[in-house]
């Protein structure tokens, strides 16, 4: 599946995602054919070492995202719509002013930052300049 992790890369390309969509659901279709005639299905494992490293690195911040949304930066160009606030999973963004305030509860989903219209929100210097990911499969909160 296209990764949409923003702090490290930007989003694929609609054909590459395309691609990648219809690739998994083949795959979804096979895994639920083993189901049904309950055959043992084997764990893939495309990048074990590479795996490994990434999530004990994820992991070892996991402890400090709370406060990491120190780390948000609100752009001029931020309209106050307020979708940062109606989607954020866990209440973490109140809108103050028009304007988004992070709680420092944040649990570093990123959707506040991939989902902005304006693309007013950036994590450091780590999103500039980087594509935003729609996942077309997932109905915006302001839809």
């Amino acid at each position: 599946m296209p990764g949409s992790y923003i702090l490290m890369y930007g989003a694929r390309s609609k054909e590459e995602q395309q691609k990648m969509f219809e690739a998994e659901s083949k795959k979804v279709t096979e895994i639920v054919e083993q189901v049904k005639e309950k055959r043992e299905l084997l764990i893939e494992k495309k990048y074990p070492l590479l795996t490994k490293i990434m999530f004990n690195k994820f992991y070892k911040e996991v402890p400090s995202f709370p406060t990491n949304d120190k780390n948000f930066i609100l752009k001029d160009n931020c309209s106050g719509c307020g979708l940062c606030e109606k989607g954020c999973p866990v209440q973490n963004i109140k809108m103050v002013d028009a304007r988004p305030v992070w709680q420092h509860h944040c649990e570093m989903c990123l959707g506040c930052l991939q989902y902005c219209p304006k693309q007013a929100i950036e994590y450091g210097d780590k999103s500039v300049g980087r594509e935003r990911y729609y996942n077309p499969n997932v109905k915006r909160v302001l839809e």
